[in-house]
């Protein structure tokens, strides 16, 4: 008889800010399954444990702006990024989130040509913007 079992997980959240211990020493940024396996048989109790696993989340941007556009008119694209975050192996064999990403924006017209003149890639800080003078 095959006594092999599975389980499956479906992550949903990152594993920033988890902590787990296994085998005695802790690990930071991390999620751990462990098992148990028991009977009524005494001493039949046995626990195994799988980790760390380490769970990275992509940022999402959604981009929010107008959709009605007017000659000579300023339109406004914005978006609302999540961060998402990446967790790192340390030297030391811990792990850390890095939750720092930098935003950078394509722009493109109606057939997939790159706008000019001017760039056509932008890296964007907290609050910057586009301004009126790199498309025409």
């Amino acid at each position: 008889m095959d006594s092999t079992l599975s389980y499956r997980h479906w992550f949903e959240f990152s594993s920033c800010g988890f902590n787990t211990i296994l085998g005695g020493q802790s690990y930071d940024n991390v999620f751990a399954i462990t098992a148990t396996k028991q009977s009524p048989c005494i001493g039949s109790q046995s626990t195994a444990a799988v980790g760390p696993i380490v769970v990275s989340q992509s940022p999402e941007a959604p981009l929010n702006g107008d959709t009605i556009a007017c000659l000579n008119e300023y339109v406004t694209v914005s978006d609302s990024i999540y961060n998402g975050s990446n967790i790192i192996p340390t030297t030391d064999g811990n792990f850390i989130c890095d939750t720092s990403f930098t935003r950078v924006w394509l722009v493109y017209d109606e057939s997939g040509n790159p706008l000019t003149p001017g760039p056509t890639t932008f890296t964007l800080g907290a609050g910057s913007s586009l301004g009126d003078t790199n498309i025409s």
